[in-house]
C-alpha cells in the first residue's frame, strides 16, 4: 500500500508541473492552405489543442487555428481519430498569460462565397464575408435599416429569420435567431 501512495504522489506532482488542459467547447477557425474551415475546439493546453470537425487531415499536416479574438496559432496535426484531432503548437510551450482565460466573442471565419439575401421576399445577390456562431456578414448593394429580417442562402444552405444588427457602408452584419451549430457553419463555408 505504501508503494501505491508513493506512486500516486509522484503522479500528482508530475501532473501539477505539466501544463493542464482547459476545456472549451467553442467554435474555432482552422486554416489549411489559405482555406478556412469551422471546427469545435474541445480543449487546449500550453502545448496544443484538441478539436472536432469534419476535416480530412493527416498526421504531420501543418495548419493554423484560432478562436474568439485570438490570433492564429501555427500548429501541426499530431493525431487523428475519426472526426477528432489534436495539434501541437509550433512555437512550443506557451506562457500561461498569453492564453486568455475567457473570450466571449465568437470567432469570425472569413470566406468569400456568393450569397443571396431575401428581404421581404425580394432577392438580392451579395457576398458572404464571414460566419460566426451568432451570425454572418454580407456585402450588399442596397441600404438596409437595423432590425430588418432576412434569409441568407448560400448554395443549398439557408439561415432564416436573421436580423440586421449593424451596417457599415456596403457591409451588413446579421444575427441568427439561434446560435449556429458547427455543422451549419461548415456547410456555409463549404459551398
Amino acid at each position: 500500500m505504501a508503494c501505491d501512495k508513493a506512486m500516486w504522489r509522484k503522479f500528482v506532482e508530475e501532473r501539477r508541473l505539466s501544463g493542464r488542459k482547459r476545456t472549451m467547447f467553442q467554435p474555432a477557425c482552422i486554416e489549411i492552405e489559405s482555406q478556412n474551415y469551422a471546427a469545435l475546439i474541445r480543449d487546449c493546453s500550453e502545448l496544443g489543442a484538441g478539436f472536432e470537425g469534419d476535416l480530412h487531415l493527416k498526421e504531420g499536416q501543418p495548419l493554423r487555428y484560432r478562436w474568439g479574438n485570438e490570433s492564429f496559432y501555427d500548429a501541426v496535426v499530431t493525431w487523428v481519430k475519426g472526426h477528432r484531432f489534436g495539434v501541437e503548437d509550433l512555437r512550443g510551450k506557451y506562457e500561461n498569460s498569453e492564453r486568455k482565460p475567457f473570450n466571449y466573442r465568437s470567432v469570425r471565419i472569413p470566406t468569400s462565397r456568393a450569397a443571396e439575401v431575401y428581404i421581404r421576399g425580394i432577392r438580392e445577390s451579395g457576398e458572404l464575408l464571414n460566419v460566426s456562431q451568432r451570425g454572418f456578414c454580407v456585402l450588399l448593394q442596397d441600404a438596409l435599416e437595423p432590425g430588418t429580417l432576412a434569409t441568407l442562402k448560400v448554395g443549398p444552405n439557408e439561415i432564416e429569420a436573421a436580423t440586421l444588427k449593424w451596417a457599415d457602408g456596403d457591409r451588413f452584419g446579421f444575427i441568427a435567431p439561434n446560435p449556429l451549430r458547427i455543422e451549419q457553419m461548415s456547410a456555409l463555408l463549404a459551398v
